[in-house]
């Protein structure tokens, strides 16, 4: 997940036109988990992932978090400690047809610098949920 401090809405690119397109899950997936991150609710953050999620570090492969209910004592945490945070996307990418999706993220309000990376999700066969996560930090 690419977080960066901001305070404005995400812009993520348009969603995809057709409705039976996987990538329109995808893009409504991402913009509740968005919108739910900024009212700082972990409840609904941590909705969008499956029971067994696994968030990796991009750059060694470990999991640095595994679990939704993990994910969501760690968006509480965090929200508790960086009360202005905000997050924001300025780039998608969307792969296999939306079974992975690329976005480069904008978190703010956790710092006097906005932290910006790309994080890759990967949504479930079947359904919305977020099925792994890879960032370069995590709450």
């Amino acid at each position: 997940m690419l977080l960066a401090c901001t305070h404005n809405p995400h812009v993520a690119p348009e969603p995809p036109l057709k409705r039976s397109d996987r990538r329109l899950l995808a893009y409504h997936a991402l913009s509740d988990r968005w919108s739910a991150f900024n009212a700082h609710d972990a409840d609904q953050v941590s909705a969008w992932y499956a029971e067994d999620v696994e968030v990796l570090d991009s750059a060694t492969g470990e999991t640095v978090v595994r679990g939704r209910e993990h994910v969501r004592a760690r968006f509480a945490a965090f929200f508790r400690e960086h009360p202005e945070v905000a997050i924001d996307a300025d780039k998608r990418v969307y792969e296999e047809g939306g079974r992975f999706v690329r976005d480069r993220e904008i978190v703010t309000g956790c710092g006097d610098v906005a932290l910006q990376s790309w994080v890759k999700y990967e949504f479930a066969p079947v359904g919305r949920r977020i099925t792994r996560v890879w960032v370069s930090r995590f709450p």
